[in-house]
């Protein structure tokens, strides 16, 4: 977003790292910036925990809210959805059939395919690790705090961690599908640990007396009960997946062009066509992030 929307004078650090390698190929440059970043999460992590040791004391209860609360937090809404309202406002299927078959930009139906591809088999790769990070998260404040570092850096720096880490493997399938598991596990594993928390162990220490394995337990009797979180998970992840930009940008091929990249593209051409199009697209993506999001809920719901 902000290298859409906040232009040179109002650049992020993640756009400044965009900027260093897709124009100047100054990766020394971007890796200080990206260090700098890591150097101050750092920081607000221990200063977390240090909060966390001292909590502050319960404060008065609040009032009975006003009919001024539903109405101004109704208006807050509304101009908070409001760029997604217009989406679908300013989108066409005029739009979108020319996105579909498009010889100026990338074509809807690569880019498509590629977004779905690509989210299937990072799923595949965050899924066993975001649920073995829950299984290990669960009793473990340490294990917690470190599955919080994905989500507090930006995109931008996974991916050039990435090339840093593995300069044997850019420009290789391998290397972006892993960005994108990187990037989805933690928010599968935050959904599930509440989940994980809530099971009584006496269900463990039970089906341990009954001769299971801590494997088969986990299998016969946890993960039956954790079926709903899983699912919340799951949605979660794929609509992370879906729309992740930052990775791709920075690991990005002309092949592997994605729906958020096709947008991007769209919108670094002037003229109203382009312009029409990446609305078309972005519309396109929401809307299918709400579908995913709207199916796997109606299966929690069966599981639970």
């Amino acid at each position: 977003m902000p290298l859409l929307l906040g232009g040179p004078r109002h650049a992020t650090l993640e756009v400044e790292v965009y900027t260093l390698l897709a124009h100047r190929l100054a990766l020394p440059e971007a890796s200080a910036l990206m260090a700098w970043q890591l150097f101050t999460l750092g920081a607000l992590v221990l200063l977390h925990l240090r909060l966390k040791a001292h909590p502050l004391p319960p404060g008065p209860l609040l009032p009975a809210p006003s009919l001024a609360y539903p109405l101004g937090l109704g208006a807050f809404f509304l101009l908070l959805y409001a760029p997604l309202l217009a989406l679908f406002a300013q989108g066409s299927l005029s739009a979108l059939r020319s996105a579909w078959v498009s010889e100026d930009f990338t074509p809807l139906p690569l880019a498509l395919a590629n977004s779905v591809r690509f989210t299937l088999l990072a799923l595949l790769l965050a899924l066993p690790l975001g649920v073995a990070y829950g299984v290990a998260a669960r009793r473990s404040g340490l294990w917690d705090l470190l599955g919080l570092f994905p989500l507090m850096v930006s995109p931008v720096a996974v991916g050039l961690g990435y090339l840093v880490a593995y300069p044997g493997l850019r420009g290789s399938l391998l290397l972006l599908l892993t960005a994108y598991a990187l990037l989805a596990y933690p928010l599968l594993a935050r959904t599930l640990l509440p989940a994980l928390r809530s099971l009584p162990p006496s269900l463990l220490e039970a089906a341990r007396t009954l001769g299971a394995t801590p494997w088969r337990a986990f299998l016969r009797v946890e993960l039956p009960l954790l079926r709903p979180a899983l699912a919340s998970g799951v949605a979660l992840a794929l609509a992370a997946l879906l729309g992740e930009f930052g990775a791709s940008l920075v690991l990005w091929r002309p092949e592997w062009t994605t729906l958020t990249l096709a947008i991007y593209e769209r919108l670094g051409r002037p003229g109203e066509g382009p312009f029409r199009e990446a609305l078309s697209l972005a519309a396109l993506l929401a809307f299918l992030s709400g579908l995913l999001f709207y199916l796997l809920d109606r299966g929690r719901g069966r599981l639970g």
